[in-house]
C-alpha cells in the first residue's frame, strides 16, 4: 500500500501539461500555414458532389477510381441518360399528337367549308 498512495497524491507538474499543449498548438499552426496542395482528380464527371467534398477535405484520401467501379458508374450514367432521352421523346410525341388534334379542331370550327363557299350556277333543264 505504501508507494501507490504517495504517487497518487503527487500532482503532475504544470510544465509537463503545458509542453504537450504547446506542441499541439505549434503543429496546428504549421498545418494552417502550409499551402493547400493541388491534386488532379481522374474521372471527375463520375463522382458525385458529396464524393468530391470528401476528397477535398481528406488530404490522404484516394482519388483514383478502380476500373471495376468506373465501369459500374459509366453503366449507371448511360442507363440514366437513355431513360431521360426516352422520356423526352415520349413527351415530344405526345405534344405533337396534342398539337395535331388542336390544329384539326381549330381548322374545322373556324374555316368555312368548301361546299358553302363555291358559287354554283343552276341552269334549267327542259
Amino acid at each position: 500500500m505504501g508507494i501507490h498512495r504517495t504517487v497518487s497524491n503527487i500532482k503532475r507538474p504544470a510544465l509537463r501539461d503545458r509542453k504537450w499543449k504547446l506542441q499541439r498548438l505549434r503543429k496546428a499552426e504549421r498545418k494552417k500555414s502550409q499551402p493547400v496542395k493541388a491534386r488532379a482528380v481522374e474521372d471527375v464527371h463520375l463522382l458525385s458532389k458529396d464524393q468530391l467534398k470528401k476528397l477535398a477535405k481528406g488530404t490522404s484520401s484516394s482519388l483514383n477510381v478502380s476500373g471495376k467501379r468506373r465501369r459500374k458508374m459509366m453503366k449507371r450514367i448511360g442507363h440514366l441518360s437513355r431513360e431521360k432521352n426516352r422520356m423526352d421523346v415520349e413527351t415530344d410525341v405526345t405534344k405533337l399528337k396534342k398539337s395535331k388534334k388542336k390544329t384539326v379542331s381549330v381548322t374545322d370550327t373556324n374555316a368555312p367549308s368548301t361546299s358553302h363557299s363555291e358559287d354554283v350556277e343552276m341552269t334549267a333543264v327542259d
